[in-house]
């Protein structure tokens, strides 16, 4: 009879220190002399895990054994726990194999191929799946207790760390997360980019962090360029702030855990809090489900802020002339015509002057700054009590929605999910929401700061470096502020109303004391209510 034989450890560390590839190796070749069997081919599996069949040397086995010559007519496996762990792949495959005449047998628990050995060989499979099951469960309890202690578990650390022994505990070593100064300064590199720019230019989106950073021969660890996806997980990575979560996935399936399940483990931190909140709430005014990606990268200054007096539909580009001549015009006007709307349409030039002209003459003026920031100040004084209530309906909404997620999760463990795409749907909707209450509770917070008070010189210098910014600076830069400052910009036939944020416009001020406005302030909401802030343009 000619066999093959499958040869599997379970880690990469078993098959370099040869604990157990060479012993089974033996016993299935001495086996096979003493039945006489022919070994035609030999499957070794160093380090790969039998809860799951993604394994290539079983995999191609499986194919050689379906292969319409027929290599062979048995596999040889020291234990069933070596084919699989999983009861129900371990079947399945096994049915497969016996279509293509193929037999599958263990040289330490040699059953008989009546029902009776049948019967056997599935409670043996049941009993190794258990055994599987717990073993997982006992190593994945002793790895949370090890990053609650803040000891890392091992794979590869976060691009700017690097592991380092801590300390020997028997014939263990504890290791831990040590920052890597020449992959931190490009992490560091990723957080100014994105917030300021390199200096020259006003801040990046992604895209173009990757492009310069290529542009000028960074690289990741493994030598290779860096990509959207990569920098935009590090902006989002806790870890640079001191906070890595183990057990956020799963490792079978990959899939995201419910955040009750995760283990915050403490790290050195590469960036300071301050900086990662900034960039977090700008990464989520970019989202694409919050705003178009062409919104914040076009060439429009007042982008999502323009919008019709008539129908509140937004005012959007329209060229003349081959382009010479740019418009804002109604969108509902344009695109369904006077039926829908009578419509609006307004020079681009002449709009974003009068918009300009008019921040910066009535509102970014030293006086209007100054009462502006004592009303702030005074308003959150007064409001403590309307912010607290506020925060604790936030953190129940938190809560109620982390609930929502977890049920969902624990609907498709107990088999009760029959659409999984409407699944996922849910799951990325509810996600979304909790990433919104997430952002709404740290500027709810940050809003409730007290705001410290601007001398009379420093206002002056503020309002005229806001003034060389809004009219001569990088366009990007300038987009950036006018959607911080202007919440709405309401054009009428024969006039427009300014909505913006009174809030937003104080802490500004007050961060910028002896800097230039080369970063984009925390944005907050609402400084027109009342929308008496008319700038009329020419009949």
């Amino acid at each position: 009879m000619r066999a093959a034989l499958y040869i599997r450890v379970s880690t990469r560390k078993q098959a370099e220190q040869d604990l157990s590839i060479p012993d089974q190796q033996r016993q299935l070749r001495d086996y096979c002399r003493r039945k006489n069997y022919k070994v035609v081919r030999e499957y070794i599996e160093p380090g790969a895990s039998a809860t799951t069949d993604d394994r290539p040397m079983f995999q191609r086995m499986i194919s050689d054994a379906e292969d319409a010559r027929h290599p062979y007519d048995i596999i040889l496996v020291h234990s069933y726990s070596r084919f699989a762990r999983e009861a129900i792949d371990a079947e399945l495959y096994i049915r497969s194999l016996a279509k293509a005449n193929v037999k599958l047998a263990s040289i330490t628990q040699e059953m008989g191929d009546d029902a009776g050995g049948h019967l056997a060989r599935r409670m043996i499979a049941l009993f190794d799946e258990h055994a599987s099951r717990e073993g997982a469960k006992h190593t994945l309890r002793a790895m949370k207790e090890n990053a609650k202690q803040g000891y890392w578990n091992g794979s590869a650390p976060p691009f700017g760390y690097r592991v380092v022994d801590a300390e020997r505990r028997g014939d263990k070593i504890k290791k831990t997360l040590e920052v890597y100064e020449p992959e931190a300064k490009i992490v560091r590199q990723f957080f100014t980019l994105y917030l300021a720019g390199d200096g020259k230019t006003g801040p990046m989106g992604i895209k173009n962090i990757v492009s310069y950073l290529n542009g000028r021969g960074r690289t990741q660890r493994n030598g290779k360029p860096f990509h959207i996806k990569f920098v935009h997980e590090a902006l989002r990575n806790t870890a640079y702030i001191g906070k890595h979560y183990f057990n956020r996935k799963d490792s079978r399936t990959n899939k995201r855990k419910p955040m009750t399940e995760w283990v915050e483990m403490k790290c050195p931190a590469i960036v300071d809090h301050k900086t990662f909140s900034s960039v977090k709430k700008l990464l989520a005014e970019r989202n694409p489900r919050k705003t178009p990606t062409r919104v914040t990268s076009n060439s429009i200054l007042l982008s999502q802020i323009a919008r019709c007096s008539y129908c509140n539909g937004a005012m959007t580009l329209r060229a003349g002339k081959s382009g010479r001549y740019r418009y804002y015009a109604c969108s509902t006007w344009a695109r369904v015509g006077a039926s829908a709307c009578k419509g609006n349409k307004l020079s681009m030039p002449t709009l974003d002057a009068l918009v300009t002209d008019a921040l910066l003459d009535r509102i970014l003026t030293p006086e209007r700054m100054r009462a502006l920031i004592q009303e702030v100040r005074q308003s959150l004084r007064s409001g403590n009590g309307d912010t607290r209530r506020k925060l604790k309906q936030l953190h129940g909404q938190e809560r109620a929605i982390t609930l929502k997620i977890n049920r969902l999760y624990e609907a498709i463990e107990n088999g009760l999910v029959g659409d999984v795409e409407v699944f996922r749907g849910r799951l990325s909707t509810l996600h979304a929401e909790l990433e919104e209450t997430k952002n709404e509770i740290e500027a709810t917070r940050e809003a409730s700061k007290g705001i410290l008070p601007v001398s009379s010189a420093d206002l002056s210098s503020i309002a005229l470096a806001f003034g060389r910014l809004l009219r001569e600076g990088d366009l990007q830069l300038r987009k950036a502020y006018f959607r911080l400052f202007i919440q709405e910009v309401e054009v009428g036939s024969r006039h427009i109303n300014i909505v913006g944020s009174k809030e937003a416009l104080a802490h500004a001020t007050a961060s910028m004391r002896g800097k230039r406005p080369n970063t984009v302030p925390v944005s907050m909401a609402g400084w027109r209510p009342r929308r008496d802030l008319n700038a009329r343009p020419p009949d």
